[in-house]
């Protein structure tokens, strides 16, 4: 899976990457796995920030959290991500 990481004051551990790895994974299964996605990781204020962008078939799903902790807002959007990403497969298999 092709994952570009930019974090912006804060440090991404290997668990958090895993993290990320995995959920990502499940929400591309049975699809394009080699899709580039971007991963966006701050802090402002003391809040953390996650944005996660893909393209699917021509079209951009964008996910963004704000949250105290990081973990929780990497998880929130990707819950986003995964619920835009779903629609989408539906929609298609609908019109099969």
């Amino acid at each position: 899976m092709n994952i570009e990481v930019v974090a912006r004051e804060v440090e991404v551990t290997p668990e958090l990457q895993d993290r990320l790895e995995r959920k990502l994974e499940r929400i591309l299964d049975r699809r394009n796995k080699e899709q580039p996605v971007r991963v966006q990781l701050e802090e402002v204020r003391g809040r953390f920030q996650a944005h996660i962008s893909l393209h699917i078939y021509g079209k951009e799903v964008f996910g963004q959290a704000e949250e105290k902790n990081l973990i929780a807002s990497v998880d929130e959007a990707c819950e986003k991500v995964e619920r835009q990403v779903s629609k989408i497969y539906d929609r298609m298999a609908a019109k099969r």
